[in-house]
């Protein structure tokens, strides 16, 4: 009897916490825009995808004005694309990233995890990787740092051996001119 006390509370914990859990479907059905709630299935999940959720990309999104927070799961499926000229995605410490497409944004900062698979591509401006964040970079896949990528977190390249996939392109610091020097004979007395 006690056995099956155990495994009902079990049973209805487990219940009880799939029913917190959401996934929401981006469809872009009426047009790219992340924000219109047209675009999504069953509802629109807002700019802050929570610890329970789960956000699936499955068409190319744009997304403006404001940083994506995610506290979830954020998966962006293979071939899509998203992009953002002036916004963050902001990866909280319980938050994932799942990339299988492409990442066109200005700005990733990490306190979680971030994948990027298959022969994904991410390329940002700034890369900012947290202690205690994850960062993965499988075999074919792109990661390009246009401005800075520091990184204070773990972070896996997998792919260093087959091509130079992990590039970051900063402007050098300028190089201060040389000393003049002039020699005695050039100096008049």
């Amino acid at each position: 009897m006690m056995n099956k006390i155990l495994i009902f509370i079990c049973l209805w914990i487990t219940g009880v916490s799939n029913l917190t859990a959401r996934e929401y479907y981006f469809m872009a059905r009426e047009d790219h825009f992340y924000e219109n709630p047209a675009n999504w299935f069953p509802a629109y999940p807002g700019a802050h995808i929570p610890a329970e959720d789960k956000v699936i990309i499955y068409a190319d999104a744009y997304f403006q004005g404001y940083d994506l927070e995610v506290d979830g799961i954020c998966e962006v499926a293979l071939g899509i694309v998203v992009r953002s000229a002036d916004g963050t995605i902001v990866i909280r410490e319980s938050g994932l990233v799942d990339n299988s497409g492409e990442l066109f944004v200005s700005r990733i900062e990490n306190f979680g995890r971030l994948y990027n698979r298959i022969s994904a591509m991410i390329h940002i401006y700034d890369y900012m990787a947290y202690p205690g964040s994850f960062t993965c970079n499988f075999f074919s896949a792109s990661f390009l740092a246009l401005t800075s990528l520091v990184n204070e977190g773990h972070f896996d390249n997998y792919n260093w051996n087959t091509s130079p996939r992990l590039t970051l392109y900063a402007t050098p610091a300028p190089v201060p001119p040389a000393p003049i020097r002039r020699s005695r004979s050039s100096v008049k007395q």
